[in-house]
């Protein structure tokens, strides 16, 4: 037995997630910054939902000001955000149907067959590790090995224990879906094999390419990707589904045939 997941491409770090009834939007970007209109397939995504969208940080490539006015297509929406921070000036309005959830670094919150856990990102925000249903879900936001030349050592050093410490707790975790940022402009990806080798998902998608979706195919040349399926879309509300393995009754937390640890706690 098996559960299906759909993922949709909108841009840079925005997707969307279909897990049976559950709907999850992650970082919606200015679209003018890209030149790319991605405001009438996001509606299409949402309209008349009931949306989990998880917010990042408010870089403008992770967030649009205007966002209230596309939300408010939705049935209704649970917005989680990073605590401690103001939306950026000129934020349009929230509409009624939205409520705002902070949640502050290392942070979990439940809600039915829902749960989400904030980690601290090593450049801005958040990144979040997400259990839906079965399903195990990890979107880094802007958390990657962001490790560029004219750093002092201090901040490289700085990256580097972060990035590390989330492989570790990806490595025992063993998400299904992992959402990471795969950015060309740095030789080794932002550490997007790092996170493959590590968490040996089911699905890979990779993400901060800048709408340059002809990389995807170079970063599946740079290693072995065992098992793991790569998301290699090419443009905007271009979609895949991922069957996922349920858990095998009685398995405990000792694993699946696979060898996926059946344990979900986040």
């Amino acid at each position: 037995m098996s559960v299906s997941v759909g993922i949709r491409y909108f841009l840079q770090n925005c997707f969307g997630v279909r897990h049976e009834e559950e709907i999850i939007l992650f970082d919606v970007p200015v679209p003018e910054f890209f030149g790319v209109d991605i405001i009438p397939p996001l509606r299409r995504f949402i309209r008349n939902q009931n949306v989990r969208f998880l917010t990042s940080h408010y870089h403008c490539d992770h967030f649009y000001p205007a966002i209230g006015e596309l939300l408010a297509c939705a049935r209704n929406v649970e917005m989680i955000v990073p605590a401690g921070t103001d939306f950026p000036a000129g934020t349009a309005p929230f509409p009624p149907n939205t409520r705002i959830v902070p949640m502050a670094p290392f942070e979990r919150r439940t809600d039915g067959d829902f749960s989400v856990r904030a980690l601290k990102s090593n450049d801005e925000g958040l990144a979040f590790m997400i259990l839906t249903g079965d399903v195990k879900i990890y979107f880094g936001g802007d958390l990657a090995r962001w490790t560029w030349p004219e750093m002092t050592a201090r901040q490289q050093k700085y990256v580097e224990a972060v990035f590390d410490r989330t492989l570790r707790r990806l490595a025992l975790w063993r998400p299904h879906i992992v959402f990471s940022n795969a950015d060309p402009r740095l030789p080794h990806w932002t550490g997007a094999m790092d996170i493959i080798r590590a968490a040996r998902p089911e699905m890979f998608v990779p993400m901060h390419i800048f709408h340059r979706c002809e990389e995807i195919d170079r970063l599946a040349g740079e290693g072995d990707l065992g098992e793991t399926r790569l998301f290699r879309y090419r443009n905007v509300d271009d979609a895949v589904t991922v069957e996922i393995p349920r858990p095998s009754r009685g398995a405990g937390t000792t694993g699946t045939p696979s060898g996926r640890s059946t344990d979900a706690s986040i």
